[in-house]
């Protein structure tokens, strides 16, 4: 199973065309679950990024192997994501991909699974999948590339 936990709806129709689109197709290959969850509009970017965390955590169960999505992650090829999700695959049925916001994600989810993984019962990893991408692409441009590279390099 693969669960998306999104920060925010996506609002242009396009998107969510294009979106519902790798839905279909990622959903022949498994079971998806997709979680988007609400998006605050504050000036203050620590009471955002509080409540999102919050709302975020709800989600996560022991038994998920969790992939965060952000700017700040290792940068790896689709190839190496294919093969790193197919490896994961094998052992742990249950992959979470969790796309924060506009902030980013809680420096406290950051601490939660970085603890879980040394102590053995969760693994984690930060990845970016558009870090080396020379245009600057919206919030919702981003979450369709990732729905994209899960079609693409995860399930074929």
């Amino acid at each position: 199973m693969i669960k998306l936990i999104t920060v925010g709806k996506i609002k242009e129709k396009y998107l969510k065309d294009a979106i519902l689109e790798y839905t279909k197709r990622i959903s022949k290959y498994t079971k998806l679950e997709i979680i988007e969850l609400q998006d605050y509009d504050y000036d203050n970017k620590q009471i955002v990024l509080e409540k999102e965390k919050e709302n975020i955590i709800k989600h996560i169960n022991s038994r998920d192997y969790v992939i965060t999505m952000q700017i700040e992650g290792k940068n790896i090829s689709s190839e190496d994501f294919a093969d790193k999700i197919d490896k994961v695959f094998v052992t742990n049925p249950n992959i979470v991909f969790i796309i924060g916001g506009s902030y980013g994600l809680h420096d406290d989810i950051k601490k939660i699974l970085e603890f879980l993984k040394y102590k053995g019962l969760e693994k984690e990893d930060i990845i970016s999948l558009i870090n080396n991408n020379p245009f600057m692409l919206t919030e919702s441009t981003k979450r369709l590339r990732y729905y994209e590279n899960i079609y693409n390099n995860v399930l074929k």
